[in-house]
C-alpha cells in the first residue's frame, strides 16, 4: 500500500513496524495483567516461543517452494499468502500450549508469586536456547534440537542463510487491526465481563457462579497466543533482523510492551 513511499527512511519503517508488533504484545498482555487482574512477567517468553515457531514454519516451507521453483531468493507479497498463515497460526498454537502447561498449575498462585514463577518460565526459556551447544559433533535428541536453534548466535533459518522476512506492513497492520478489534469485543463480553468480576473480588466472583481456575486459564492461553502471533511477526518482519535472537525476549521486554 505505498509505505516505503510514506517512509523511504528504513529504519523509521522498521521502528513503525516493530511498534505496531508491540502493540499486539501489549493486547494480549493486557488479558491476563489487564482483565484478569494477574500479575505476569513472564510475557516475552511467549513471545519468544511464537517467533521461533514461526521462524521454522516460514523458513521450512520458503525452503520447500524454493526447492519446487515456486519462488526466488527473495521472500515475495504473492508467496506471503501461503506462508504467513501457518506461520502464524502455528505460532499461536504453540505458544498457547505452552500458556496452558504453565498457567494450569501456576494461576492458583497470586501476586508476587505468580510473578515469580512467570519470571522463571520465561528466563529458562531463553537462557535454554542461549546456553545449547552448537557445533559440537553430532548431537542427537533433545540437544540436537536445540543446537538446531542456533544457541547465543541465534537461528537463521533451516539452511542457516536468514529467516525469509515475508511479514510486510500489510500482515502486520492487518494483525493490529484484527486483534484490536477482538480485544475490543472480547473485554465487553461476558467472558470479559467475568475476568474484570474476578479481577476485583475473586470471592465474591465464585459466590455466583465463575469458576476462578478455569477462566484465568483461559485467559492465559488466550494472552499467549497473542503473544505468540506478535513473536510470529517479529521472527519474520520486513525490515527486522533475519536470525531470531534469545536476548530479544529476556524479562525487560515483558515490561516495554
Amino acid at each position: 500500500f505505498g509505505f516505503e513511499k510514506v517512509l523511504p527512511d528504513a529504519a523509521w519503517r522498521q521502528l513503525a513496524l516493530f511498534a505496531m508488533v508491540n502493540v499486539i504484545v501489549a493486547l494480549s498482555l493486557n488479558v491476563i495483567n489487564g482483565m484478569a487482574g494477574q500479575f505476569s512477567i513472564g510475557h516475552a517468553g511467549f513471545v519468544g516461543i511464537g517467533a521461533y515457531s514461526a521462524a521454522i514454519i516460514a523458513g521450512t516451507m520458503h525452503a520447500s517452494l524454493v526447492a519446487s521453483g515456486q519462488s526466488g531468493a527473495d521472500p515475495t507479497f504473492a508467496n506471503s499468502f501461503l506462508i504467513m498463515p501457518v506461520a502464524l497460526l502455528g505460532a499461536g498454537v504453540i505458544a498457547g500450549l505452552f500458556g496452558f502447561v504453565v498457567g494450569l498449575p501456576s494461576l492458583r498462585l497470586k501476586g508476587d508469586y505468580l510473578a515469580i514463577v512467570t519470571l522463571g518460565f520465561a528466563e529458562i526459556f531463553r537462557l535454554v536456547i542461549a546456553t545449547s551447544q552448537t557445533g559440537v559433533g553430532n548431537q542427537s535428541g533433545l540437544s540436537g534440537l536445540l543446537a538446531k536453534l542456533g544457541g547465543q548466535n541465534g537461528y537463521a533459518g533451516p539452511d542457516s542463510t536468514g529467516v525469509p522476512q515475508y511479514a510486510g506492513p500489510f500482515w502486520i497492520f492487518g494483525a493490529v487491526i484484527l486483534c484490536t478489534v477482538i480485544a475490543w469485543r472480547m473485554k465487553f463480553s461476558g467472558w470479559g465481563r467475568a475476568l474484570r468480576a474476578l479481577r476485583e473480588d475473586e470471592i465474591a466472583s465464585a459466590a455466583v457462579g465463575v469458576d476462578p481456575t478455569r477462566y484465568k486459564v483461559y485467559s492465559f492461553v488466550i494472552a499467549a497466543a497473542g503473544a505468540g502471533i506478535a513473536g510470529g511477526l517479529f521472527a519474520t518482519m520486513q525490515e527486522g533482523s533475519p536470525t531470531v535472537q534469545p536476548d530479544s525476549f529476556t524479562f525487560t521486554q515483558s515490561f516495554d510492551a
